[in-house]
């Protein structure tokens, strides 16, 4: 066994990145949002007739 590997058994497990996960969620929802939901001009009356 290599000193590498031995040295890698005695740390602890790495802990999950959930604010990455969350971020790159965020982002996902934010792109597919303003793919589907596009921003209406000013001067357009809302609700359109």
């Amino acid at each position: 066994m290599s000193a590498c590997v031995a040295a890698r058994e005695g740390q602890a497990p790495a802990k999950p990145a959930w604010r990455a996960v969350w971020s790159l969620g965020l982002g996902v929802f934010g792109l597919i949002t303003a793919e589907f939901l596009p921003a209406r001009p000013a001067d357009t009356p809302w609700p359109r007739a």
